[in-house]
């Protein structure tokens, strides 16, 4: 007997098979979707990584590199230009530098490329203007090479409110601990009535400096007339020499606020110095060093170890602007492209030690 099997598989007709890959089609494409965006994310992700860490490299390989390296023969390309004002004054010389990917540190893609911008934070001609802004502004200070009073001077004035209080007598004093490269900058405020009796006193904690001479900025509004400022400066000469032997000086800018019609009289600044063997040997008022000292043309005043940079006026020249800054900071701001779209901006500082450098 013969037995005959019934074959049921006869398979998929086109029609099924058009819709099956339809149907696939339609449920896989949203997820295809998602993994390319994910896809180009994390390639962006990436660039963008990449190119943070470009960026960063760049600032401190361009804040630890002499400036007179970055821009000599062995040194990155590089166009100056000029700084100018808001009215269009030019106050200092900025630098640009393009680096292309054989430039850049490390082993990326060749199509990183960088430009680095440097230009002057501190301005020269910013004192200027200093009483016409409530609270003016220094641009990156840098608390580990700066000592900057503002605010410090007047946090006690509510205090006073209802007292006898006229006048502050506030000394600043700088400091050089035995043996070592460490700074202290001490402040002090005390106020006193029209007869000079202490009313209220403070002594601040001192800002501490390791490895570096610290830079003195005082932004100070009087509280009258009779207002008093000390700069005591406890460093001997010989403990501010180089490595040369040369005279170093601790530099103080001291920048007046006038409000309310009050003034800070030249002659109710001194300035005390210090000998070789740290006996008192020096204590002139601003009044004095302004008729006696005046550097050239660079509007600098000195003791034997300090440089005054002021806009307090001398009696009689109250429309003169004395004060002078250098530019020894730097914005620096660092652009990384990839195939000339930007992808990262770093912005840190540089010092210039030497404002030779700059020329």
């Amino acid at each position: 007997m013969k037995w005959k099997i019934k074959n049921e598989n006869k398979g998929f007709t086109l029609i099924e098979l058009i819709l099956s890959v339809a149907i696939l089609a339609f449920v896989v494409a949203p997820f295809l979707s998602s993994f390319l965006v994910a896809n180009n994310q994390n390639a962006a992700s990436k660039r963008k990584q990449e190119a943070t860490d470009i960026g960063q490299l760049l600032a401190e390989e361009f804040k630890a590199t002499d400036f007179r390296k970055l821009t000599g023969d062995d040194g990155y390309s590089y166009n100056p230009f000029d700084v100018l004002d808001e009215d269009g004054f030019n106050i200092g010389r900025g630098y640009s530098f393009t680096l292309n990917n054989e430039d850049l540190p490390g082993s990326y893609n060749e199509a990183y490329s960088a430009e680095v911008t440097l230009e002057p934070s501190r301005e020269p001609g910013v004192a200027a203007d200093v009483n016409e802004e409530k609270t003016p502004q220094i641009k990156n200070a840098d608390d580990e090479e700066m000592a900057v009073f503002m605010t410090n001077f007047y946090s006690m004035d509510r205090l006073t409110t209802g007292t006898s209080a006229e006048h502050r007598e506030c000394t600043i004093t700088i400091s050089k601990r035995s043996g070592s490269e460490a700074y202290d900058v001490r402040l002090s405020v005390k106020y006193c009535d029209i007869n000079g009796v202490q009313i209220l006193a403070k002594d601040f904690n001192p800002l501490s400096f390791t490895d570096i001479k610290p830079e003195i900025y005082l932004i100070y509004t009087p509280m009258s007339d009779n207002d008093e400022l000390i700069i005591e400066n406890n460093i001997s000469p010989g403990n501010l020499q180089d490595e040369k032997g040369e005279q170093q000086k601790i530099n103080v800018y001291l920048a007046s606020q006038e409000e309310g019609g009050f003034h800070l009289n030249p002659s109710n600044i001194v300035f005390k110095s210090v000998d070789d063997d740290g006996n008192p040997s020096e204590e002139i008022s601003l009044d004095a060093l302004q008729n006696t000292v005046l550097v050239d043309d660079e509007k600098i005043y000195e003791t034997t170890t300090t440089c005054i940079y002021t806009n307090v006026s001398p009696e009689g020249k109250e429309n003169l602007v004395f004060m002078t800054q250098k530019d020894t900071l730097y914005n620096m701001k660092i652009v990384v492209k990839y195939n000339e779209d930007i992808v990262a901006t770093i912005n840190s500082t540089k010092n210039i030690s030497d404002k030779g450098d700059t020329e």
